[in-house]
This record gives structure tokens, sequence and C-alpha cells, in this order.
């Protein structure tokens, strides 16, 4: 049994805790060789999950049925070996009438996983002390320094982004090359340009 959890709201974390205490694998994507797909009620409905639970034969399910499911009706999680793993037809869903269903894959990979999104924070800080030492040379202005921080930033998301692949990387890619461009032109006017005060 292999599970996809899509969504990171409070439902979705305590199905991902219950999958590790039954021993269930967590798939980090959705993939061709997930067993069974599970959405948070935090996820808007769309298409996507519909289209690849048909598809691919993945029960959709809420984290109310992946805990009925692992669980059963005691309560209390069952052996891996036990718990019912059939087609998705051997399976009838009966939706929560909370649920709103899942939201469109947005294909975010192993680099949000993996914590990358701090990467933009850590490229802002590197900008921040060299664009503030800057300022403080008499060199820049203020709005100079300011402007050096933001460039960091979005380099570092567009790096973070381009990492987390498509549909990402597009934005990633423009993020990049917009803030890099725009920043050594504003940097290079600045030095071209030194200020007394």
């Amino acid at each position: 049994m292999r599970v996809y959890v899509e969504g990171w709201d409070t439902s979705a974390n305590e199905a991902r805790r219950l999958a590790k205490s039954a021993g269930i694998e967590l798939a980090a994507r959705m993939d061709g060789d997930i067993t069974h797909m599970v959405v948070g009620y935090g996820v808007r409905m769309k298409a996507a999950h519909h289209e690849f639970s048909v598809s691919s034969g993945v029960p959709l399910l809420s984290p109310d049925e992946f805990r009925a499911l692992v669980t059963g009706d005691a309560g209390e999680t069952r052996p891996l070996g036990e718990i019912k793993t059939g087609p998705p037809e051997a399976e009838p869903v009966a939706r929560s009438r909370h649920w709103t269903g899942p939201r469109e894959h947005r294909g975010h990979g192993p680099a949000f996983d993996h914590g990358m999104w701090v990467f933009p924070l850590f490229t802002c800080g590197i900008a921040t002390p060299f664009m503030f030492a800057y300022r403080g040379a008499k060199t820049g202005s203020w709005w100079t320094a300011l402007w050096g921080v933001l460039y960091g930033f979005l380099v570092g998301f567009g790096v973070m982004a381009i990492g987390a692949g498509e549909p990402m990387a597009i934005y990633g890619t423009a993020a990049f090359a917009v803030s890099t461009l725009a920043g050594t032109f504003h940097v290079a006017m600045a030095f071209r340009t030194p200020r007394n005060s």
C-alpha cells in the first residue's frame, strides 16, 4: 500500500501520521505507483485528481475515509496486512459533507518537500548586509539598499521555483531572469552615480 496525501492542513498531516503509524509508505507526489490518494479538507476541488483516480484506478479518499480504512470499526490502527487495498470499485466512497474535494495538482515536487522554500530567505539574507554596507559607504541611497534586498529575494524565489519543477519552473525562470537583470542594472547605475549623503 502506497499513499499520496494532498494538502498541508491539520487533516492532511493527521492522515500522514496515521499512515506512518500503520507502516504505510507515503508517496512524495502523485505518481503511477500509488494505491490510494487522500485529500485534505483544506484543499479545493479541481478535475485533475478525479481524472487521475479514474484513469489509474486509485481510490480518492477524504481524511476520515482514510482513517476508517486504516483503523476499521474499532478505531485502532490495524496491521498493514489487514488493510483492504483492492480496486476502487470494491471500496465505495461516501463523501463527507464537509469535504470540498481535491484541487489540481500543481507540480510541487521534492524541492518544496525538503524545505527549499527557505532559499529565497537565504539569498535575501546575503543581499541585506551587502546592500546596507554599500549604503554605509555613501555610494548609494536607501532605496538602492532596499531594492537590493528585494532582488536577492526574487533571485532566491526563482531558483526555488525552478527546482520545484513544472509548472512553477516557468514563473521561477521569469523571476530569476528579470530580477537578475534589473538588479544588475540598478546596482551598476548606483555605482555610476555615487552620492555623498
